[in-house]
């Protein structure tokens, strides 16, 4: 992904949402080795969360409860499961991306014009822009929490120290990060606001008026 800024025509073009039709137009070297780069990442990103979960789960001190974890520990632990259940989509959403870039046309829809071809043009086949927003935000929301869980730990952790006190409210601490890791989940569609999700709720009942 670092490599592809020295390519020739820059890094990816699409930025970095890669949101259509900026990313099926960018037909050159650099957005793939961004997408294929993408999916390594993710790859990593997902063995590492394996293995912070096995490691809390199996690896604990004889007589370590759940509820005695460091909180930073009970933070890394949700952290993983965020990443262990967010990243496929998107990797499964890096692979149509990357045929993309390399001229594939899963994310085009059916009617799109593709670019010329040895003087023909060819049209895509039964894809949908919009599958590559849900696959992403359904990361990238939860993502959010991947980078703010942990700092949480460590400040909660730092003021504790310092303080040569007991963590206060700890189990609501605990089950708080739980139940915000478990809501990063199902409000993905909010960043999404301009695809036309959601317009049955906005319809006028009949007999009424707005």
């Amino acid at each position: 992904m670092l490599a592809s800024f020295f390519l020739p025509g820059g890094a990816a073009q699409s930025g970095w949402t890669s949101y259509p039709p900026l990313s099926v137009i960018c037909h050159h070297r650099p957005d793939r080795c961004g997408s294929i780069g993408m999916i390594f990442l993710i790859t990593s990103s997902l063995l590492g969360s394996v293995n912070f979960i096995v490691t809390i789960v199996q690896l604990r001190a004889k007589g370590l409860s759940y509820m005695r974890l460091p909180f930073f520990v009970w933070a890394q632990f949700v952290t993983s499961f965020l990443l262990l259940l967010a990243f496929p989509p998107l990797e499964a959403a890096g692979v149509p991306a990357a045929d993309g870039s390399a001229g594939g046309h899963e994310l085009l829809p059916a009617e799109r014009p593709r670019r010329q071809r040895h003087g023909r043009s060819t049209v895509a086949g039964g894809g949908n822009p919009l599958l590559w927003q849900h696959l992403f935000w359904f990361l990238a929301h939860p993502e959010v929490y991947v980078l703010i869980l942990p700092a949480m730990g460590i400040v909660a952790e730092i003021i504790a120290n310092n303080t040569r006190k007991p963590l206060w409210g700890y189990r609501a601490l605990v089950y708080s990060i739980i139940f915000l890791g478990f809501m990063s989940f199902i409000v993905w569609a909010h960043h999404m606001f301009m695809t036309g999700m959601g317009t049955t709720h906005q319809r006028v009942l009949p007999g009424r008026r707005r």
